[in-house]
């Protein structure tokens, strides 16, 4: 996780809409945990509206870096939600029952930032996106709609994440991109360099428009890299 990314997961803007795209589960397990543990650092409740097969790499992660998270769902700190669970309340034969996704989300928001005493700020990752997009983008689209609705009603910061590659396309339509107010991505290697501190070919391109320019990180010692052109057309890294 470079670190233009891992501040805007870390220190968010309030009402943030942030996308994220990804082309590893693992990527995205760090990339929850970072945001979850340090809205929790900073006293914020967070909700977890994820899938079964991230769920539990995410609490796990979170117990290794000494979150205690049975405690923090105790004292409604920390709510883990079941995607597929809550997508399926309000997406009905392939329409979205835009009531009940708004009073549903609202409710769990609501809940979260009253619970046992003052109020708190929320923040919120989902991933119900993830399981529409492709077979429902029509939905998707309005989803992300609704999101910005309810992040203006509710002043919440939003995380959503997209899962890339495969037999899915290498990047997200431009619509869909629209409807946020930051975008990171990890999209894809950079099989023309090396990294200049410890000589490893195992380099990603970093995009996000929270900062300008391409950026190249080291998936080996994690060192950040900018890519400098150069007047003959070559490029070069530069690190950050």
């Amino acid at each position: 996780m470079n670190s233009p990314v891992a501040a805007v997961l870390c220190d968010p803007r309030p009402s943030d809409h942030i996308v994220y795209s990804y082309g590893d589960d693992n990527d995205l397990v760090i990339a929850v945990t970072l945001f979850a543990s340090a809205g929790l650092a900073k006293k914020e409740a967070v909700i977890l509206v994820v899938t079964a097969i991230h769920s539990d790499a995410i609490r796990q992660r979170l117990e290794h870096e000494g979150f205690k998270t049975q405690e923090l769902q105790e004292a409604g700190w920390l709510q883990f939600a079941d995607a597929e669970d809550v997508l399926a309340s309000f997406l009905l034969d392939g329409r979205i029952d835009e009531h009940r996704f708004k009073t549903g989300l609202g409710s769990m928001i609501d809940a979260a930032r009253q619970h046992r005493g003052p109020t708190r700020p929320v923040r919120v990752f989902g991933e119900m996106v993830d399981l529409i997009w492709i077979s429902n983008p029509e939905a998707t689209l309005r989803l992300e709609q609704l999101g910005n609705e309810v992040i203006e009603s509710h002043s919440v910061t939003v995380l959503c994440a997209y899962s890339l590659g495969g037999s899915k396309p290498a990047s997200l339509p431009a619509p869909l991109l629209a409807c946020h107010s930051r975008a990171l991505s990890i999209v894809h290697q950079d099989t023309e360099h090396q990294c200049e501190n410890c000589g490893s070919t195992d380099l990603v391109v970093v995009n996000t428009k929270a900062i300008a320019g391409e950026l190249v990180e080291c998936r080996s010692c994690m060192k950040l890299y900018r890519v400098e052109y150069q007047a003959n057309g070559a490029t070069r890294l530069v690190q950050v």
